[in-house]
């Protein structure tokens, strides 16, 4: 089985994270700029947040949106005393884009499935 194979079929969404190098990171976002995309469009942003304070105001206001969604799930998932919607994960990069590209969606997951790829074949963690 040759090495991408093996990469794929190892890899597994991780609820545990350690801190990552800042070479590795770097690593990960120039592989997600390399994803395929709609005409070269490139319409997509990546935003890397590792300070502890701004990811805790973002869980904190996911859960309150999860709190009033209405949504059963969602509901019981932010109630429970333990939850965290980032696994208390000290990188999270956020992939956004323009909505009015064309195939935008499609764009960003495949940079996505870019992402998690290179960071199982870099033995990081990761969860989508």
């Amino acid at each position: 089985m040759n090495e991408t194979i093996k990469v794929i079929k190892n890899r597994r969404s991780i609820r545990k994270f350690k801190q990552i190098l800042d070479s590795e990171l770097q690593e990960i976002l120039d592989c997600a700029l390399h994803a395929p995309n709609a005409g070269n469009q490139q319409k997509w942003h990546f935003t890397v947040i590792q300070n502890k304070d701004m990811l805790d105001r973002m869980a904190n206001i996911m859960k309150e949106n999860m709190m009033n969604s209405g949504i059963d799930f969602l509901v019981k998932s932010a109630k429970a005393p333990d939850y965290s919607p980032f696994n208390d994960a000290p990188t999270v990069v956020l992939i956004s884009a323009d909505g009015k590209a064309r195939f935008v969606q499609i764009d960003c997951a495949a940079a996505a499935q870019n992402i998690l790829i290179v960071a199982e074949s870099l033995d990081i963690g990761s969860h989508i």
